[in-house]
Parts: structure tokens; C-alpha cells; sequence
């Protein structure tokens, strides 16, 4: 699989640099039953499936979904598992779920066996960012 890519350019020269991505999204009940009759739900985001999908193009490329899923009752386990590499069931509260999503560096058990997964950045996004 490719490594997502970032590109810097220096005074001079340009260099390409490869930066291997892991984002992770705490959720709680973010599942279909949140969006609202115009798809958005009562912040004006759009659907969890949406920006699950908005991030497709970057797992193309390399970067790492976690999913970190706080005890939701409404589907949202359902709609991650579709679109994440990895799902976890993790305590409720943002900064424990995240903390859940970062230790997997750290966990094999999460990780796939082919070294795919060797991150060196971070992103925490939240489930209802835009």
C-alpha cells in the first residue's frame, strides 16, 4: 500500500518527504439516526458515514483509521467498521477514547501483521469536525 505523502519545499530544492498517518476518531452515537432530514445533524455536519468517507482517499494513500467507538447505541459500530482499519470498543469521554486509539502504536494485537502500520504522526479528528 502507498504511504500518504507530504510534500516541503525548501529555499532552494524541493524534497518530497513520506509521512506515515494515523488518525484517530473517538465517537459516540454518531450513527444515521443523528443526521438530520437535510443529511446534516443539529451542528450542521454532515453524516458520520460522510466524513468517514471524505477520509477514504487518505487511507488509499497509507494513513491508518482508527475508530474509537465510546458505547454508541445507534448504529455508529455498524457504520465505522465499513470504513476504518481498525474499530475499537473503548471507555466513554473523548480523552480516554483517544488515548484507547493511540496505544494501538504500541498494541500488535491491533495492528496488521504486514508492517503496514508504522505511524509517525498522529491526527486526533473528531467525529463531528467539518
Amino acid at each position: 500500500m502507498a504511504r500518504a505523502t507530504a510534500t516541503a519545499t525548501e529555499t532552494e530544492t524541493s524534497t518530497a518527504m513520506t509521512i506515515t498517518l494515523h488518525i484517530v476518531m473517538p465517537v459516540l452515537n454518531e450513527g444515521p439516526t443523528r443526521a438530520g432530514p437535510s443529511g446534516s445533524d443539529a451542528n450542521g455536519c454532515g453524516s458520520l458515514k460522510a466524513r468517514l468517507e471524505a477520509l477514504q482517499p487518505l487511507r488509499s494513500r497509507g494513513a491508518w483509521l482508527t475508530v474509537v467507538d465510546g458505547g454508541s447505541t445507534d448504529g455508529t459500530w455498524a457504520l465505522a467498521r465499513a470504513h476504518a482499519d481498525t474499530l475499537l470498543l473503548g471507555p466513554r469521554g473523548r480523552a480516554a477514547q483517544m488515548n484507547a486509539g493511540a496505544a494501538i502504536k504500541n498494541n500488535s494485537n491491533y495492528r496488521p501483521p504486514d508492517k503496514r502500520y508504522s505511524p509517525e504522526l498522529l491526527l486526533f479528528l473528531h467525529a463531528d469536525t467539518r
